[in-house]
């Protein structure tokens, strides 16, 4: 586990002069700390086929207990993993063959849906908004479209439950990719955090859907027939460990700070960066005196959160703790390095301006009131974050409950295996451990 100090400044003031102003600390080197998650994630890609740290898997199980090493070594005295269980399919093998030739860069969407094992017909193109009432029994080809991986319109229109209604023997669409790149992208098509298969009889989808890159997309529109076959393990009971951490405080208010532990291919924005500065948090938080800390503070690392949320339910599962937060902040794709290839491509410059602040449904007054100028004096951006009154990610699971905030981006590598260490840096995981402080004190929780 790699643990570099370096020498960082810690929190400027601003007004008032607060415990970690106008000193300098020893502190982790949190890009390398973000670097031992990315490494779990590399070594998988030797046994799976969808690789990464894949909720349940040995990627992610040794993430979790790695993470309770590195928040125990940046000061908690309160961690510990809690094991739960849930239900998913998993891919042993599939292909993806038009005349002939197997597609490399092809994908199940949803990763953990259960399809059709085999599967074989002609070929037929749409765009998005036109009737698919001809596509009866043929694979649907989805061409047009566009946007990051996140948002792109198979979600966002629900164009797999069309292919179903329309009576398509399967659904083939495009991830936006360089031309000279092959890219891999595990692609949500549903809203978030659905159950994913309950719609379905015995939970199985009654077609397949895959995600393609560009070059395949050039191959299949040529194509007039095509295949596929799946294979899936036997078991769908999975295993998997929440890391959880604890910092007393005075009685009454118990913020929760969390990250997702999982992570699709090296899953170095999403989210080894969030877990860096999960552990940033933990190493400032330590060495603010308790006097100054005006909450006790929750530190999770949540597994298989691309599981339908499945370790923030197991972790909201005791009741009494649940009851007890009071304040719930996300933390995930903490930064997102611009690069000559991403200029190129024709990514959008600077990436981590394109950024949305979540403040519930019921908003955040403090944060909103104080945001831009967080953003701007942490260095986290150089422009205004757009603010949206409404919930993300796992913040989902309890939507409206409790004030919750997370300030999230999806750059154009998310969830493909573009997703790598040099995609994030040192600078960027520590402006956003500042403003998460900051953020901390203007809520109140630190003084």
């Amino acid at each position: 586990m790699s643990w570099t100090r370096r020498r960082v400044l810690s929190l400027p003031a601003a007004g008032a002069a607060t415990p970690w102003s106008a000193i300098a600390e020893t502190a982790p080197d949190l890009w390398a700390i973000a670097g031992d998650h990315v490494k779990l994630a590399q070594q998988s890609r030797r046994e799976e086929k969808l690789w990464g740290r894949i909720g349940g898997n040995e990627a992610e199980l040794a993430s979790a207990r790695m993470l309770a090493r590195q928040l125990k070594s940046a000061g908690l005295r309160e961690v510990h993993t809690e094991p739960f269980s849930f239900h998913a399919h998993r891919f042993e093998d599939w292909t993806l063959t038009a005349g002939g030739a197997t597609l490399q860069s092809a994908m199940p969407a949803p990763f953990d849906a259960r399809f059709p094992t085999e599967t074989e017909a002609a070929v037929s193109s749409f765009t998005a908004d036109e009737s698919w009432a001809s596509g009866q029994g043929k694979w649907i080809l989805l061409t047009g479209g566009g946007g990051a991986t996140a948002m792109l319109p198979v979600r966002e229109k629900l164009l797999y439950q069309k292919a179903v209604a329309a009576g398509a023997a399967g659904l083939v669409f495009p991830v936006p990719s360089p031309p000279e790149i092959r890219l891999q992208a595990v692609v949500p098509v549903d809203k978030p955090y659905t159950l994913l298969d309950e719609r379905y009889p015995d939970g199985r989808r009654p077609i397949p859907c895959f995600a393609v890159d560009t070059p395949d997309m050039a191959r299949l529109a040529a194509a007039s027939r095509l295949r596929c076959a799946i294979r899936y393990q036997k078991r769908t009971a999975q295993s998997a460990l929440n890391t959880v951490a604890r910092l007393p405080g005075p009685p009454g208010r118990n913020v929760l700070l969390f990250a997702h532990l999982d992570g699709f291919f090296s899953g170095a924005c999403d989210n080894a960066s969030g877990l860096a500065t999960l552990v940033g948090l933990a190493h400032r938080l330590t060495r603010t005196p308790a006097a100054s800390r005006k909450a006790a503070f929750w530190l999770l690392g949540e597994a298989a959160h691309h599981d339908s949320g499945a370790g923030i339910r197991a972790f909201y599962s005791d009741r009494r703790r649940f009851s007890e937060l009071t304040d719930l902040v996300l933390i995930e794709h903490v930064d997102a390095v611009d690069s000559p290839e991403g200029r190129k491509w024709g990514w959008p410059a600077p990436l981590n301006n394109r950024r949305v602040a979540y403040v519930g449904p019921q908003g955040w007054p403090d944060v909103e009131r104080n945001l831009q100028s967080l953003v701007r004096e942490s260095k986290l951006m150089t422009a205004d974050a757009r603010i949206e009154k409404a919930c993300i990610a796992d913040l989902f699971v309890n939507c409206g409950q409790k004030p919750s905030f997370s300030l999230i981006q999806s750059p154009p590598f998310y969830h493909t295996n573009l997703d790598t260490l040099d995609r994030i840096s040192r600078a960027g995981i520590d402006n956003a451990v500042d403003f998460h402080l900051r953020l901390l004190r203007a809520i109140g929780a630190l003084v």
